[in-house]
């Protein structure tokens, strides 16, 4: 849920401009979704390695994330964000300094940073969600104490004058880390990378699946290849009546007539069809001749329409 919070003592004016200048580039947080999705497939870098989780990576990997988001912050909001004198960013005049933390409240703010602004962010992969706020540093709403780095954190008092853009808000999920145990191990165990990605499909319907997710699942160079049609999984599942939904538009007006995720910049939506009977009143599509609609557990499988791009 996103929150969005007015001025309250603490926070400051300056905090409350940059709040206001990326809600305005940014009104429903897709940018920083993006941005918090790519540096996680970034730092596991999945179609090399496999790994899909933080826990996967070494210490040293998992401290290399606040790099990852400042670098793709500052590449996906060139529009309003340039290099900062000081710090990392400058925003509509005024120096930002970027901040990340696996660990909600987490960050560690060093002594070079009091007295200017920074921008506080968090992501869980887990639960896919992120927080990112606006705040000046000052000695006030950091703890009294310090790391051997002589680094704070910004005590549970000192976080009323943080300017939150969004809590809580939803980003593109881990399909893999979300999937139950035993139906990510059923994805995982082919040796084959096609033959993955097939299995991916079939048990994880009806959800976003980011391009990342597919790259780590394939593990080679021409994943977006093997989803394809001509021999991808496209071809290969549609005998079992399963269609695969892409960022193309019409792609998109199918999943919304069919109530399900719409694919963004990237991903891709799973959905077994069966014909509608006469008379079935819920979400359906018109494709080849007859209407279609999601199909039930015991429905058998039907060969399902091809669903082309245009």
């Amino acid at each position: 849920m996103t929150s969005r919070f007015d001025s309250k003592p603490g926070i400051d004016s300056i905090s409350l401009e940059i709040t206001e200048l990326f809600r305005e580039a940014d009104p429903d947080g897709e940018r920083l979704g993006r941005v918090f999705r790519e540096a996680f497939d970034m730092a596991y870098d999945g179609q090399n390695t496999g790994r899909y989780s933080i826990g996967q990576l070494t210490k040293t990997e998992s401290a290399h994330m606040g790099s990852l988001v400042e670098i793709l912050i500052r590449r996906e909001f060139d529009d309003i964000l340039t290099d900062g004198e000081v710090m990392d960013f400058d925003a509509a005049g005024h120096d930002l300094d970027c901040k990340y933390s696996k660990h909600r409240f987490g960050w560690m703010i060093p002594m070079e940073a009091l007295g200017n602004h920074a921008m506080l962010c968090h992501a869980d992969d887990q639960s896919a969600t992120f927080h990112v706020g606006f705040a000046m540093i000052r000695d006030e709403i950091l703890t009294a104490g310090g790391n051997r780095d002589r680094k704070r954190t910004i005590s549970a008092k000192g976080r009323q004058a943080i300017s939150w853009l969004f809590t809580e808000h939803p980003f593109p999920p881990n399909t893999l880390l979300q999937l139950e145990p035993e139906l990510r191990d059923k994805v995982l165990e082919p040796e084959s990378g096609a033959a993955r990605l097939d299995m991916l499909f079939r048990v994880a319907q009806k959800q976003r699946i980011p391009r990342g997710i597919v790259a780590t699942v394939a593990m080679q160079k021409d994943y977006m290849k093997r989803v394809r049609s001509n021999g991808g999984s496209r071809t290969k599942l549609r005998p079992e009546g399963i269609v695969i939904l892409s960022q193309y538009e019409r792609h998109r007006n199918i999943a919304r007539k069919l109530n399900l995720p719409v694919p963004d910049k990237g991903d891709t939506v799973s959905v077994r069809l069966y014909p509608a009977e006469n008379g079935y009143t819920g979400p359906t599509i018109f494709e080849e001749g007859k209407h279609w609609r999601i199909a039930e557990s015991d429905d058998p499988p039907v060969m399902a329409p091809e669903i082309t791009h245009k």
